[in-house]
């Protein structure tokens, strides 16, 4: 069945209706391909930093945010794969750059912790009362109204998406939430998604020469645990907010 033409959007079964989910207990890889050369990969550079900037100038939470975290402000190396892992509340992904560096994040019900690649820093929030994410975060900006067709794949017909949204919540949703309407062109970018419609689980996304590719492996089969590091500065921050709040002493 070939694509739908701008105009004449399919309407989408509801059984074939993209719902984010995905077992309680299970694991995925994603894994990165770019196209382009050392100097696209320059002009991605120049083109990030420009629309930070331009955020920042927009958003004084995110210049607040760049101001404490001046790594964010400038194109990361190249995403290579991400590994996830699920088991129950509990999310760990482990993110891989080219060059080498691995960077940890985990998510457990009412904290957030992230080991940073580059730096070494662990960013950590606890408290927080909105840490639960779709299985695939990136993916949250597939609807109904998204839906382009069909489109053959490897002999066979898959869901295909496409929607124009903004560079930055694709790269990191968690980091950056997207606004509606933003004049900015230059962190635009066209995505496309294809979806398995009998698993209804993600096989890949595109977007601004980049394809990731997703490979669904065995579902683990014990709740995963922090590391004894990660471990430490929970428990630190635990001690602290009791004896913040212990009742004073009598005189």
């Amino acid at each position: 069945m070939p694509m739908a033409t701008a105009g004449d959007v399919p309407e989408l079964a509801p059984e074939f209706v993209f719902k984010n989910q995905a077992p309680e207990f299970s694991s995925w890889t994603i894994t990165c391909i770019h196209a382009g050369t050392e100097n696209d990969l320059a002009a991605q550079k120049e083109a990030y930093a420009a629309a930070m900037q331009r955020m920042a100038e927009d958003n004084p939470g995110i210049a607040k945010f760049l101001s404490a975290n001046p790594s964010f402000g400038t194109l990361r190396p190249r995403v290579e794969r991400i590994e996830v892992t699920r088991t129950g509340k509990i999310r760990r992904e482990d993110i891989y750059y080219s060059g080498g560096k691995m960077e940890q994040r985990w998510w457990l019900p009412g904290t957030y912790l992230q080991k940073d690649a580059f730096s070494g820093r662990v960013f950590f929030e606890s408290g927080v009362t909105d840490t639960a994410l779709p299985p695939f975060p990136e993916l949250g900006w597939i609807a109904e109204g998204k839906f382009r067709g069909l489109e053959k794949m490897e002999g066979r017909e898959v869901l295909v998406f496409e929607s124009r949204e903004q560079r930055l919540s694709l790269e990191d949703p968690r980091a950056f939430r997207r606004s509606e309407g933003t004049d900015d062109e230059e962190a635009i970018v066209v995505v496309k998604a294809r979806v398995d419609p009998e698993t209804l689980m993600p096989i890949s996304v595109e977007w601004d020469g980049q394809v990731r590719t997703y490979r669904f492996g065995p579902a683990p089969t014990s709740l995963q645990t922090l590391p004894a590091d990660l471990t430490a500065i929970v428990d630190r921050s635990a001690k602290r907010a009791a004896a913040a709040t212990r009742p004073l002493s009598p005189p």
